[in-house]
């Protein structure tokens, strides 16, 4: 059985039933497919994949992907260049594939270091 797609006869397109089952099967498995978070995936297809995976790194040290420098390796080797251990990095692969698995999950903000209230003591003994 075939369907055809009502356009102009210059664009006349007929599909099968096959074809519309192809088509039903791959979006649904675009809707439902999971990055897979590895060691190994490009920092491209991490930022692509997981967009929040730009301010976590970035909360990590690894600050370089939003200052307009490209990165073309990997999660590990953009890691291992800051410095991280690679039970760093398994802590890194296991928490951003919560943020795959979780799309609306929002990335904590790091603790602040400065306290506020010191801070506003020093400005006032400063001005004296």
């Amino acid at each position: 059985m075939t369907f055809p797609l009502f356009k102009p006869d210059y664009l006349q397109i007929t599909l099968t039933s096959a074809d519309i089952i192809i088509i039903f099967v791959r979006i649904y498995h675009k809707k439902t497919s999971v990055m897979k978070i590895t060691k190994d995936i490009t920092i491209e297809d991490l930022v692509e994949g997981v967009p929040q995976s730009v301010k976590y790194l970035m909360n990590k040290g690894i600050k370089c992907i939003a200052c307009g420098e490209p990165i073309w390796g990997t999660l590990e080797d953009a890691a291992k260049e800051k410095g991280f251990s690679d039970k760093d990095i398994e802590k890194f692969v296991e928490e951003l594939q919560e943020f795959a698995d979780n799309p609306s999950k929002k990335v904590e903000e790091p603790e602040s270091r400065v306290n506020v209230k010191d801070l506003n003591e020093v400005r006032k003994n400063n001005q004296r």
